[in-house]
């Protein structure tokens, strides 16, 4: 067996994630190959027989389920970085400015987008809030924006720089912002 997994930063990976549920995968855009899948909560493997009757009896943290690899994600949340980019582009000096007060929804004319669970991130969210919870409201309160704006924009050139909608390069530089820095 041939592992393509990167120590550090599967490290990395588990430390971000700590105590929240959820997974991280980071892959080799060149090649596809793993360099890091992690998923939270989890376990010790090594301890398997001695607590396998506890996991089997744990109903609330679904210990068991590889959200890595087994976990339904909605598609919409990958674009949620694009969006990401381009509102930090758009707001580079005001961007920790930005409120929304989430209801669990948004709608638009007879469309409604929900949140997970149809549940409420809460009042006075902040953009690095609505990054972190990956609110679905919020988002598509900041791409309203661009479409209502006096001068409507789009993130076709954030899409370009990203290279969307062709071949695949492995020299894309990466953007980092200030929003996704540890605090």
């Amino acid at each position: 067996v041939y592992t393509t997994l990167d120590v550090e930063l599967q490290q990395i990976a588990d430390n971000y994630l700590g105590f929240y549920r959820g997974a991280a995968v980071v892959t080799e855009v060149k090649t596809g190959r793993i360099l890091a899948m992690v998923s939270h909560p989890n376990f010790d493997p090594n301890e398997i027989d001695q607590i396998w009757n506890d996991l089997l009896l744990d109903t609330s943290s679904s210990v068991l389920l590889n959200r890595a690899t087994q976990g339904k994600y909605p598609p919409g949340s990958t674009f949620k970085m694009i969006t990401a980019i381009e509102f930090y582009k758009q707001h580079k000096t005001d961007w920790d400015k930005y409120i929304f007060n989430c209801k669990g929804y948004f709608t638009v004319g007879d469309d409604r987008i929900n949140c997970i669970r149809k549940e409420s991130h809460g009042t006075g969210l902040s953009f690095r809030k609505t990054f972190a919870k990956s609110c679905n409201s919020s988002f598509a309160n900041i791409a309203m924006q661009w479409a209502t704006a006096p001068e409507p924009s789009s993130p076709t050139g954030t899409l370009s720089k990203l290279t969307m909608n062709s071949s695949a390069r492995a020299d894309v530089n990466l953007l980092i912002t200030p929003f996704l820095s540890a605090t």
